[in-house]
């Protein structure tokens, strides 16, 4: 039903504690061993304490830089108990595209193959300061993960969940949360079973008020002839779900409030069908959504206005200068940053050609990429990610030709010019 999702809250967070705001992105590889295979990641900055929260990344390449070959990505959220996640595949170098989606509502992972062959499923749990891979199936192939870790007493609740999208205009009230978020993540690829679906359909959103919330989307077609692929961004809604069968706007939604045990999304234009959407909701002090730009000339630019002093950042973009409907071409980075390390993966698919051409880029060296080209060889834009008073500052040491617009989710524990009661790291894994 519309409003509902599939899991309880879960408070049981271990020895969580130590420090303000713990925050860890570890830049690692899957696991190659048989299933069941178990991968322990050690978190070299919690000090014991247990992680409350996770964001995953999977990208089916073994190698940092650019990979023309299929793309198999996965997404997923993990509190320790409760796990989503959404995946796409789409198989480079045909004549008649072949691409595949599925989500899950028991894995944090789920890597699958075009044809909806599950490669790789991994629960995430947490204790002490270890993040654990459980690869349920697996394979023997090494492929690139981020994760973004949480935990510390600045988080005081977190939640990983699903919900029906609404299909009528109006308030949809998503509720059992247990608790007031700060944040709402969402994430979906615009369908209903958990099963395996041609076509790819993938959109993000997030929110932290009515008038700080973004979303993105993408798009490519199964058994098209002429290559069918698209994109999508917005900064004034915080979800859009768009038609797996051409990448059109089917739904819009803004961000209303957080509230005791709820969030509430009005839908301005109605999905016309109750897709399901994952999300990860979190109580934490201080965190800032916002959009910025980049610059077209090398050197750097501020993005301020957090109101705290920044310690991390999840970023995500599309490529592309800022535009409110439909354009051509799939591209899609994600990216983060803690101020000692960073990291970012991208993801492309070229439009209107009569062959597909899928490329794939890992860097543990930016937080931020920019590519917006076919079969590329290098990329348009990189920038070193830090943090400054009340904000961030991005180090463009390769300037795009046009101002792409990213979005983004600051996190800290501070307010501005205080002495920061944190610690985070970031560990890469080359």
């Amino acid at each position: 039903m519309p409003g509902g999702f599939s899991s309880g809250f879960s408070n049981g967070f271990g020895n969580g504690g130590g420090g303000a705001l713990l925050f860890e992105i570890v830049n690692t590889t899957k696991s190659t061993g048989g299933a069941p295979a178990t991968q322990n990641i050690a978190l070299s900055k919690f000090g014991g304490a247990t992680p409350k929260a996770c964001i995953l990344w999977a990208q089916a390449v073994t190698a940092t830089g650019f990979t023309g070959a299929d793309a198999y990505i996965s997404f997923g959220f993990a509190d320790g108990t409760n796990e989503r996640s959404i995946s796409c595949a789409i198989e480079d170098g045909q004549t008649t595209s072949d691409t595949n989606r599925r989500w899950s509502n028991s894995k944090g992972l789920e890597i699958a193959d075009e044809g909806g062959t599950i490669l790789a499923a991994a629960d995430v749990t947490f204790s002490g300061d270890t993040v654990t891979l459980t690869w349920t199936t697996n394979n023997a192939t090494a492929y690139r993960i981020i994760l973004w870790v949480f935990g510390g007493d600045d988080i005081s609740n977190a939640l990983a969940g699903d919900f029906s999208v609404a299909t009528s205009t109006g308030n949809q009230t998503v509720s059992g949360l247990g608790f007031t978020p700060t944040i709402v993540l969402f994430a979906s690829n615009i369908f209903t079973t958990m099963d395996s679906r041609i076509n790819v359909a993938m959109t993000w959103g997030a929110a932290t008020s009515s008038s700080a919330r973004w979303t993105t989307a993408f798009h490519t077609d199964d058994n098209s002839g002429v290559m069918d692929t698209a994109r999508w961004q917005r900064t004034d809604n915080c979800l859009i779900t768009i038609s797996d069968a051409n990448g059109t706007q089917e739904g819009l939604a803004d961000f209303v409030s957080f509230n005791s045990g709820n969030f509430i999304i009005n839908w301005s234009d109605a999905p016309p069908a109750a897709d399901d959407v994952i999300f990860m909701v979190m109580d934490l002090s201080d965190v800032f959504v916002f959009n910025e730009t980049a610059r077209t000339t090398t050197g750097t630019k501020d993005s301020t206005g957090a109101g705290f002093d920044p310690i991390g950042a999840f970023l995500l973009s599309y490529n592309l200068v800022a535009q409110s409907t439909e354009q051509d071409h799939l591209r899609f980075t994600v990216g983060g940053a803690d101020g000692t390390t960073e990291g970012s993966a991208w993801l492309g698919d070229t439009d209107a050609l009569p062959v597909s051409s899928v490329d794939n880029y890992v860097s543990t060296a930016k937080g931020m990429t920019i590519v917006d080209a076919d079969a590329p060889s290098s990329v348009d834009g990189e920038a070193d990610v830090s943090f400054i008073t009340d904000g961030m500052r991005l180090d463009w040491t390769n300037a795009p030709a046009t101002a792409a617009q990213f979005l983004g989710v600051m996190f800290g524990s501070a307010a501005v010019g205080t002495t920061r009661r944190y610690s985070l790291a970031m560990t890469g894994v080359g």
